[in-house]
């Protein structure tokens, strides 16, 4: 049972580095979406992930989706400060676009 939790989580290192890879060197986000949804499948509370996909998601202005990942993350780790500044980000966003006038504070306490 160590040896599958350890060869899970090194799958998730590996799919993450390509992730990485495919966004920063490569450009090609939905490879890099891909990536970081395999890594999340070997490891639900992989915050580097998460937080990935969560910039992904803002950036192609798919706020529904970013709001799910940084809602994850920010109940895995309240106080992940990258997390909580796009998470207002994306409140801002969705308050411009007539979304929520209360910022949806509460969503992720």
């Amino acid at each position: 049972e160590e040896l599958v939790r350890q060869l899970r989580q090194e799958s998730a290192e590996l799919n993450f580095m390509l992730g990485e890879y495919y966004e920063t060197r490569d450009r090609n986000l939905e490879y890099a979406i891909g990536y970081y949804g395999e890594t999340l499948r070997h490891d639900d509370t992989h915050e580097k992930s998460i937080l990935a996909l969560s910039r992904i998601h803002l950036h192609k202005n798919e706020l529904d989706v970013c709001e799910k990942q940084l809602t994850t993350l920010l109940r895995v780790d309240t106080g992940n400060e990258e997390g909580n500044m796009l998470m207002a980000e994306l409140m801002m966003m969705l308050a411009a676009q007539g979304g929520r006038s209360d910022g949806g504070a509460q969503e992720y306490k």
